[in-house]
């Protein structure tokens, strides 16, 4: 099966490099990171950072476009998620933001070099180690999926005490429904206990290196110190103490840019937009406490995002070193766009509401966004923790073992990198079987 590769970096290159000595795959191109690149292999860092790729790739497009007809009704189809390319591409912050203008030609040079390497490649299959991010992947996918070429990607399980299993998807709208994900891998009768961010090992604070010690002196860089000083000022200028006495809703934001509401967010990936549907659901005696995220700096936080902020009708913002498990008890539900603390208020006996897509957002006491939900639907009845507990037992039971991306090692207890190489590679063969058989 001819395979464009797009990911798969450091050891996880070593499941590429097993499904090509077994046959299973015929790479022909790949967008990975690694220290020796070979022939055509393609540093990611020059497709989705400040380099310019096409200097450094000229050549390539060169012989890939000459020649290849454009269709016309694949563009019209990838151009209509223009808005998300431009999300995706920004969350780079060595770059920072630039002219609509420019994102607009570099969508178009790309498009014209990825759609080209799928024609002439005869690609069949486009495999992703993660879900599409950061521009170019998503442009991959999205051209793929409009000229009917396979997809398969996957993601690491974020559920709090299981980040040793993967998500596995065809589609992106997988994600959330998993409806792809139907073998059984090991039964799983984990017992529901209460988690708090503080169980995450990603939400822990790092330790400090002098890099950071670096960047954090006013005259390293002198504008990005400035920004991050206005945003924590205006930030602070809108804390409100939580009155606990009143009738409210816990909205915790999430840190921004990032995958979980670039990819999964769709349109809330505006959180503002999320904070102004839910404001018009609750009643006039009711009201939002909004908590920042204690990761986030200025990036997507300029001043026309708290003058909007400030606009919202019943809108507080909670101030950052309130806690958070005695937000999400205090309130009548908690609300986010797919951040695990929607998962802590299920164990808590909370409802979440989400607005994205979500891995818990069919379990027991979850619901979803849509524009005509009403309150009752989400105040009525309350969580029964054992169809909480089956629910969450019945999703792991179908996600397998490994470790895709090396960010989660960190929270795997003996991590075992052998097995999860060769578990992930069973997957992606049993995967690459199942599209061969539906044909």
């Amino acid at each position: 099966m001819n395979c464009l590769v797009y990911g798969f970096t450091y050891s996880t290159r070593r499941i590429i490099d097993n499904l090509t000595e077994q046959k299973i795959i015929d790479k022909k191109i790949w967008f990975a990171d690694h220290e020796n690149i070979q022939e055509n292999v393609y540093r990611l860092i020059n497709f989705n950072r400040e380099n310019n790729w096409l200097d450094v790739y000229k050549e390539q497009f060169i012989k890939y476009t000459d020649g290849v007809e454009y269709n016309h009704e694949v563009y019209q189809k990838v151009f209509s998620d223009f808005w998300h390319y431009i999300d995706c591409e920004s969350r780079i912050e060595s770059r920072g933001l630039n002219p609509v203008h420019w994102y607009l030609n570099k969508f178009n040079m790309l498009y014209r070099f990825i759609y080209a390497v799928l024609v002439k490649e005869n690609i069949e299959l486009c495999l992703f180690s993660n879900l599409n991010h950061l521009g170019a992947d998503l442009l991959i996918y999205n051209i793929a999926k409009a000229m009917g070429i396979k997809t398969l990607f996957f993601t690491q399980g974020s559920m709090p005490g299981f980040y040793d299993r993967v998500f596995y998807m065809t589609d992106n709208s997988d994600y959330g429904d998993f409806t792809y994900m139907q073998r059984k891998f090991e039964e799983s009768n984990y017992q529901i206990k209460q988690t708090t961010s503080d169980d995450i090992f990603y939400m822990k604070p790092k330790k400090k290196t002098f890099r950071d010690f670096k960047r954090s002196l006013p005259f390293y860089k002198p504008e990005k110190y400035g920004k991050l000083r206005e945003y924590k000022q205006r930030l602070s200028a809108l804390f409100e103490d939580v009155d606990y006495s009143r009738k409210y809703v816990y909205f915790a934001m999430h840190l921004q840019p990032e995958l979980t509401t670039s990819c999964l967010g769709g349109i809330y990936c505006d959180q503002l937009l999320a904070l102004e549907r839910l404001s018009e659901l609750i009643p006039d005696d009711w009201v939002i406490y909004a908590k920042e995220n204690p990761g986030q700096n200025e990036r997507m936080r300029d001043e026309s995002f708290f003058q909007r902020l400030s606009f919202i009708p019943k809108v507080k913002v909670a101030p950052l070193t309130e806690n958070s498990l005695k937000l999400i008890l205090g309130s009548q539900f908690v609300s986010t766009i797919t951040g695990t603390v929607g998962y802590e208020a299920l164990c808590a006996g909370k409802k979440a509401l989400v607005f994205g897509s979500t891995w818990y957002q069919n379990f027991e006491g979850a619901v979803k966004w849509r524009d005509d939900l009403t309150l009752d639907e989400i105040m009525s009845g309350s969580i029964d923790i054992k169809k909480l507990e089956k629910d969450q037992n019945e999703l792991l039971s179908r996600m397998p073992y490994g470790v895709i991306d090396l960010d989660y090692v960190a929270g795997v207890k003996n991590y075992d990198e052998n097995k999860s190489i060769n578990s992930m590679t069973q997957v992606v063969i049993d995967c690459i079987n199942e599209m061969k058989e539906c044909k």
